[in-house]
Order: C-alpha cells, then sequence, then structure tokens
C-alpha cells in the first residue's frame, strides 16, 4: 500500500462519515468537510493545528462560537460531542474569525501540485513508499509490544496475593534466654 492510498483510503472512510451524520441531523445542523491541503486558510479560521488533522470542529455561527472534538474518530463518537456542544455541556470559545470572515477561494482540488517533473514524481513516490513502510513497521512494533505487556500482565496475575515460600524464621534469642 502507498502513502497515497493510505491517505485516500482514510479520507474516504472520513467523508463517509461525515456523510452518515450529516444524513441523519436534525434540520438546523449539517457536518461539511474542508480538504486543508487545498484549502489550508481553514486551519487558520478554526484555530486547529496541522499536525491535529485530521479534526472535527463544531461550529456555532448564530453565536460565533466553536469547539473542537477531541476523541476517536468515529460517527458515535461525533455525534455524542456535537449532542454535548449543542446542550452547552463541552468548552467552546468565540474564535478569532467571523463566519462572514471565513471565505474559500474557488480552486480545483483535484489537480496536482506537481511539476510535471518525472525524475521529481519518481522521488516522490519512492519517499512516500520509504514513509509508509516506517509506519507499518512502527504499528507492527507497537502492536507486538502490547502483545508482550499484555502476555507479562497474564503471567503475573497468577501469582499475585500468593506468599513466597521461604525458611522460616525462629523467635530471637535474647540475652536471658542465652544465661
Amino acid at each position: 500500500m502507498t502513502l497515497q492510498q493510505y491517505e485516500a483510503d482514510n479520507t474516504n472512510e472520513h467523508i463517509q462519515i461525515m456523510s452518515e451524520l450529516d444524513a441523519s441531523a436534525p434540520g438546523t445542523m449539517f457536518y461539511s468537510w474542508v480538504n486543508v491541503t487545498c484549502h489550508p486558510e481553514w486551519l487558520k479560521y478554526l484555530n486547529v493545528d496541522p499536525f491535529q488533522i485530521p479534526s472535527m470542529t463544531y461550529y456555532y455561527p448564530g453565536r460565533e462560537l466553536q469547539s473542537n472534538h477531541i476523541g476517536k474518530f468515529d460517527k458515535m463518537s461525533i455525534a455524542d460531542s456535537a449532542d454535548r456542544f449543542l446542550t452547552g455541556k463541552l468548552g467552546g470559545w468565540k474564535g478569532k474569525y467571523t463566519h462572514d470572515q471565513m471565505t474559500m477561494e474557488a480552486k480545483d482540488c483535484s489537480l496536482s501540485a506537481q511539476s510535471g517533473d518525472d525524475e521529481q514524481s519518481e522521488a516522490d513516490r519512492l519517499l512516500e513508499e520509504e514513509i509508509m513502510k516506517e509506519i507499518m513497521e512502527e504499528e507492527a512494533e507497537k502492536r507486538r509490544l502490547q502483545e508482550l505487556e499484555d502476555s507479562k500482565k497474564k503471567n503475573t496475575k497468577g501469582t499475585k496475593g500468593k506468599k513466597k515460600k521461604g525458611k522460616k524464621k525462629g523467635k530471637k534469642s535474647s540475652k536471658k534466654d542465652d544465661l
């Protein structure tokens, strides 16, 4: 699997989640997504760190309030956070920009930003494959370490609560006993 394929699959999964949430949302609420690779201005508008994408931001334009979703990017977790945001149970704040200031430049995001240089494209592809290989190796190592830790926990569960067998200690003698 290449890095591009991994990212495309991941993006498609997130879009599917957003589409399902939007279809089931009440009439006054909607879900949408922004490709911040193509429209990075939205990171600034919603104060989202580029290293925290994909990210979910709740925004209430009538009050200019926003809040960020913290948790797993799945349908249940996002819907729960959205309910808490709407009922005021999820902390929110006023952003730096009002919804009138948030504009999106018309762009064709399907076009790639490649220079047309085939050698550069090949180098980029090889670099992406190397990065993807490293990611997969790191994930495999994490799984291996987790399995090892789980195995150790299972082995130590059986020994807890048992007393160690050893030499019995006798009564210490006092000087009076020695006389």
